[in-house]
């Protein structure tokens, strides 16, 4: 028991744990701080290569659309619905609550 005490009262123990303790709880990079950092850089990483992924994806749709003009005529139409002179256009709009027949389970289409 006396050598616990000795220990305790030793002046580089004492030294090492308030330094411990000082940089665990006090400092303002402690503990806490730099898990909520890493788990920041963990979510922007995942991020960044979430806009990767889509900016290659628009590279590529890009490179398409300038080589082809069969591809940029059918963009067109499709995503700002142009359309030729002579033709008419018919837009079909679906209730979003409502599910859509061909998605539906097929016991309820076959009846």
């Amino acid at each position: 028991m006396k050598r616990y005490i000795q220990f305790l009262k030793n002046k580089y123990f004492i030294a090492i744990a308030i330094f411990t303790i000082w940089m665990t709880f006090f400092d303002p990079y402690n503990l806490r701080t730099q898990w909520y950092l890493n788990q920041e850089i963990i979510r922007l990483s995942k991020q960044l290569q979430f806009y990767q992924q889509i900016n290659e994806q628009l590279r590529k749709e890009r490179q398409l659309l300038t080589s082809s003009k069969a591809a940029l005529e059918s963009y067109a139409r499709e995503y700002y619905l142009f359309k030729k002179e002579n033709e008419d256009l018919y837009l079909i709009e679906w209730d979003s609550t409502k599910t859509l027949p061909w998605k539906e389970a097929p016991s309820t289409i076959c009846r």
